[in-house]
């Protein structure tokens, strides 16, 4: 259901661009680390060095106990547990900021170090934007100052984009777009976003 006060919530989703100004116990910073890494290894066993960040979706289950263990997880709210979703999210921002920027500091001794932790927190992101709604994620996209346009097979093509774009083949020829509802043919996708190339990251080509 995409309907409600917290549609266009991004349940604490970080672009990490800034680090955290709290105040933190020893004890805790030792936790908050030791629980993320432990995250990060649960995507190490499960996926291959050349598994695809569109799979990530895939492996949810079998990494989101893990997560929720850790507290580096948030769900929607519920009926239930409406009045303390804020408080839980703020821990959850706090705990999740906290623990990138322990092991940032962590990793960043040699490059083999570092890249293998830049790719389990692309997997972890990737992971939890997937999980958002398409009001969150046009809202994460937009506050984050990506440059990206969005295309919307119902709607009109965004000012600088071709007229003569091949919906039919987009849609076909990428492996994301097929959304599987159970048996049958799979959905397609309707809505894709347009990005300058020179500004991403080649591990994410």
């Amino acid at each position: 259901v995409s309907s409600g006060p917290h549609a266009a919530d991004d349940l604490g989703l970080s672009m990490y661009t800034t680090p955290p100004d709290v105040q933190i116990s020893v004890r805790e910073f030792e936790e908050f680390a030791r629980d993320r890494l432990r995250v990060l290894h649960v995507f190490d066993r499960i996926c291959s060095y050349d598994t695809k960040l569109d799979n990530m979706s895939e492996l949810r289950p079998k990494v989101v106990k893990e997560l929720v263990d850790s507290r580096l997880w948030l769900d929607y709210p519920s009926g239930l547990d409406a009045h303390t979703f804020e408080s839980r999210k703020a821990d959850f921002v706090r705990r999740d900021v906290v623990s990138h920027f322990a092991l940032r500091m962590a990793f960043c001794k040699n490059r083999d170090a570092r890249d293998w932790f830049l790719r389990q927190g692309q997997r972890l992101f990737v992971l939890r934007f997937d999980a958002l709604r398409q009001e969150a994620q046009e809202e994460f996209i937009r506050r984050s100052n990506l440059k990206c346009k969005k295309l919307d097979v119902n709607s009109g093509l965004p000012d600088g984009v071709s007229k003569s774009i091949n919906w039919h083949e987009i849609q076909h020829s990428t492996p994301a777009a097929k959304i599987w509802r159970g048996e049958g043919r799979p959905e397609l996708d309707s809505v894709f976003y347009v990005m300058p190339f020179y500004e991403v990251d080649p591990k994410l080509i």
